[in-house]
């Protein structure tokens, strides 16, 4: 069908377009990243749940004509349908949180004397689908893409693992001794996903646009390199189970870059 989704950035919007018919349907964001609830219970009270408000819907892409997922600065990825406003499932932080500021990073004095603010959220930098299929891949500045899938009843993401993890043997010499692996390097501004073989026999290919910059601006810097790197996803079927209703599994491989 002869439709597409847009995000709106700071206006906390995500829109979808039905060409044909020239309408369009606007889904609100702007709530925190996960739901408020009492947290851990201690001498009878509760401890408040730190919550991330949303600034922006920085990242969107479509599923199928009904389904699409959004990804924000508070680090939120949230699965979204027609037939609701607000999001069907959000995984809150799904990039987990950034190193903590130095005391000479969060102030221009000499002897800096002040208090470090707290870890803040890795934005979602990058989000990508395999169209009509339930993979969706995420990337941030944490080094690696991850994978998340439409569980059976399109209600909820559920995490697959990881791809950009590199082998010791495959490593360049600056990487210190004890580190049994590393990850991509750079802010992952963009990916690009496509399939191998005959209907994705062959599995998929992912391919990272990688800057030491965000891509609208310069926001933070980190150490890396401005580059692209590709990742071979090989796809395995395994024997279902008696009672599975499909014939087979997929499963998300790390092999190499």
């Amino acid at each position: 069908m002869e439709r597409c989704v847009s995000a709106g950035a700071r206006d906390r919007t995500a829109r979808l377009w039905k060409v044909v018919e020239e309408t369009q349907l606007v889904f609100r964001g702007g709530g925190s990243s996960e739901k408020r609830r009492p947290g851990r219970q201690k001498e009878g009270e509760y401890e408040p749940v730190k919550t991330y408000s949303e600034g922006s819907i920085d990242r969107v892409a479509m599923i199928d004509e009904e389904m699409f997922v959004t990804g924000s600065d508070n680090g939120s990825l949230s699965l979204w349908t027609l037939h609701k406003k607000k999001p069907v499932f959000t995984v809150p932080l799904a990039h987990g949180l950034g190193p903590a500021m130095k005391p000479e990073e969060a102030s221009a004095e000499a002897l800096p004397d002040v208090k470090v603010p707290e870890r803040q959220p890795r934005w979602i930098t990058a989000l990508a689908t395999v169209p009509y299929s339930d993979l969706v891949v995420s990337g941030s500045w944490d080094g690696e893409m991850r994978i998340w899938r439409v569980s059976g009843d399109k209600r909820r993401l559920e995490a697959v693992g990881v791809v950009g993890r590199v082998e010791r043997d495959d490593r360049g010499p600056d990487v210190l001794d004890g580190e049994e692996e590393m990850s991509v390097t750079g802010i992952i501004n963009d990916i690009s996903v496509f399939e191998r073989g005959d209907r994705g026999k062959d599995g998929l290919c992912l391919v990272a646009a990688v800057g030491t910059e965000h891509r609208l601006g310069r926001w933070m810097k980190v150490k890396g390199r401005n580059d692209a790197v590709a990742f071979e996803v090989q796809k395995i079927l395994q024997p279902a189970d008696a009672d599975e209703e499909r014939d087979g599994q997929e499963e998300i491989i790390k092999n190499g870059t």
